[in-house]
């Protein structure tokens, strides 16, 4: 859509931008031959997809249409493949939580991002007690060593994932498998 900023009626081209955006998803260039910027601040906020100064000259309205009509076809992409990634996210995150295995996510430094309900159930913690921690204070002093050499040679192959058997310090100060 290719509008004026200036409209007769009760809205201005700025707010109808807005509602032809978030309810119809289609790109809206705006036209005016005023420049300042608060007309411009305003503007901005609807996000238009071009913003164009009158007298508007051929090539200029050719190119902001290409520009628009191409932004907007990678910005349904992306949110058609970000909407895909969260429902693919959903599915391993229930497939992870009821398999019964202990998972969890680390950093490099071994900091916890994510512990599954089994990990929380083995050793007692609550996720929010977990989460931030280092993991590396949970392992057996007699397992630190065969774990670190088993995490290092994960990181050297670049694998995302690695599989250890080592005994964790729970809640009450025992060791478990």
């Amino acid at each position: 859509v290719l509008m004026d900023i200036n409209l007769n009626g009760a809205m201005d081209g700025i707010e109808a931008a807005d509602i032809i955006r978030s309810r119809l998803d289609i790109p809206v260039i705006l036209s005016t031959a005023a420049m300042d910027d608060e007309r411009i601040d305003k503007a901005k906020i609807t996000m238009p997809f071009g913003y164009l100064l009158k007298p508007i000259r051929e090539r200029d309205l050719k190119v902001t249409i290409e520009m628009a009509l191409y932004v907007s076809q990678v910005d349904k992409k992306r949110r058609l493949m970000e909407g895909t990634l969260r429902e693919s996210e959903g599915q391993i995150r229930l497939l992870v939580e009821n398999m019964g295995d202990m998972v969890s996510q680390h950093l490099p430094d071994s900091t916890i991002v994510y512990a599954s309900q089994s990990c929380q159930e083995l050793l007692g913690f609550t996720s929010k007690e977990l989460i931030n921690k280092r993991s590396a204070d949970f392992v057996h002093p007699e397992d630190v060593e065969s774990t670190v050499e088993i995490m290092n040679e994960a990181v050297s192959r670049h694998s995302n994932h690695y599989r250890l058997q080592h005994r964790l310090r729970n809640k009450q100060g025992i060791y478990v498998w």
